[in-house]
């Protein structure tokens, strides 16, 4: 993302030059130690921005028994926060062949996304970013369905429920949580990864694609004038509609009136009803191994036995009979899905 974006959101004086300089000649002291494969830098400097509050974020990777070693107490500076010539310094020391070993967490793959290598004489610290960059598909696709769901989960039922029960602070509470769900979904929706909570405001106007409005709708969604009823009831509406827009960005054709949470449930229970029965395993690969107890895929798959494979059923004879006895005992989100199945034959 440009440096001069950035810069030009932050207000205060920008103190970058300086503080790229210390890291360099911090990466050059690191250089010459043995068992250092390299050293990278990460944080707002990456982005070309620093001020009196920023501090000089590097990762140093290791061979095991160089870290051991420096466990030990034979580290040259300290690990975690310190001073450096005045300035602020949060320094990570890593074992180069446990991170390449290790799956990585969406924060971990935004901090390599802005990375800059200061030292890497055998190229392996690129390899490793290489390898660690990317999420599979299906594991970017599950992690943005879940922020959806989240959001909507605190949307539709958990903020109704403090107002109705009279607790405006802590319906507040939640839509800011939902309005960092929202946030990563946002990110996840342009395929980049999610930064840390600190950056995802500052950094989300740069994304190719935005909400409608987004600047404005985004200021509407955090001002609150007063903690009270009224502010939260307005706040949920703003959520909502980002909510929608976002949901309409990566919706299937034939569920973006569902909502994210009852898509998948809608997802599931059409394949079943189409194929008819699956064995157990080749269903808990592709839906998990609680699909089958979740309502209201409960209420219409069962498990028959032919032989020694346990295989899950879909029961349209109890489907139909559910629709003839009505859908009052279900939650209004499984009243959706099952009309929606019965819609779709």
């Amino acid at each position: 993302m440009p440096d001069e974006q950035n810069e030009a959101r932050s207000q205060a004086p920008n103190l970058a030059p300086e503080y790229l300089e210390r890291a360099r000649e911090l990466a050059r002291r690191f250089a010459v130690l043995e068992g250092v494969v390299g050293v990278a830098l990460a944080g707002g400097l990456t982005l070309g921005q620093a001020d009196r509050y920023s501090d000089i974020d590097l990762a140093v990777y290791l061979r095991h028994r160089t870290l051991q070693t420096w466990l030990l107490g034979a580290a040259p500076l300290p690990e975690g926060e310190s001073l450096y010539h005045g300035l602020r310094l949060d320094l990570t020391y890593r074992d180069y062949a446990e991170e390449m070993a290790r799956p990585w967490g969406p924060a971990e793959r935004w901090q390599i996304a802005a990375a800059e290598i200061l030292y890497d004489p055998e190229g392996l610290l690129a390899e490793l970013f290489r390898e660690k960059a990317g999420a599979p598909e299906i594991e970017r696709r599950r992690h943005l369905l879940d922020e959806l769901r989240a959001a909507e989960e605190i949307l539709d039922r958990i903020v109704p429920a403090w107002l109705y029960r009279g607790d405006a602070p802590a319906a507040h509470h939640v839509l800011n949580l939902a309005l960092r769900h929202l946030l990563s979904a946002i990110y996840l929706i342009n395929d980049r990864p999610v930064p840390t909570d600190r950056w995802l405001v500052h950094l989300a106007p740069d994304l190719p694609w935005q909400p409608e409005r987004w600047e404005e709708r985004l200021a509407q969604a955090m001002t609150v004038s007063e903690p009270d009823n009224r502010e939260a009831t307005r706040r949920r509406h703003v959520l909502t509609g980002l909510l929608r827009e976002c949901w309409a960005q990566v919706a299937p054709a034939n569920a973006a009136d569902l909502g994210p949470t009852a898509a998948e449930q809608t997802r599931l229970l059409r394949e079943m009803a189409a194929v008819g029965r699956m064995p157990l395993d080749e269903f808990r690969r592709r839906y998990g191994e609680r699909a089958l107890i979740q309502s209201p895929a409960f209420a219409v798959l069962t498990i028959e036995r032919y032989g020694r494979v346990p295989e899950v059923v879909f029961d349209h004879a109890r489907l139909d009979t559910i629709l003839a006895e009505g859908l009052g005992r279900f939650l209004d989100r499984d009243q959706r899905i099952l009309r929606h199945l019965a819609a779709a034959g």
